[in-house]
């Protein structure tokens, strides 16, 4: 699974800056499951510099299952072969 902000924009105004973004906010979000809040230490990219903490409720935030083509395959081959 990967979390993705429900702006998209600002995820977008995000990732360029810390390319990181997306897979930090999966991290933060699997650690911390029970939380109604999460908390990246955010970067830039180019730089390094430490550039703050960004905080997101839960009610900002959207799941995506991530997509998995050789799983799809193996899928569709079991049940060729009636498995």
């Amino acid at each position: 699974m990967t979390w993705h902000l429900k702006n998209e924009e600002l995820e977008r105004k995000l990732l360029s800056i810390d390319p990181e973004f997306v897979e930090k906010l999966t991290v933060s979000v699997s650690a911390n499951e029970k939380k109604h809040y999460f908390e990246i230490f955010f970067r830039d990219g180019e730089t390094q510099e430490d550039l703050g903490i960004l905080s997101f409720m839960r009610s900002e935030l959207k799941e995506s299952i991530d997509f998995d083509a050789s799983g799809w395959l193996r899928d569709i081959q079991s049940q060729k072969n009636g498995e």
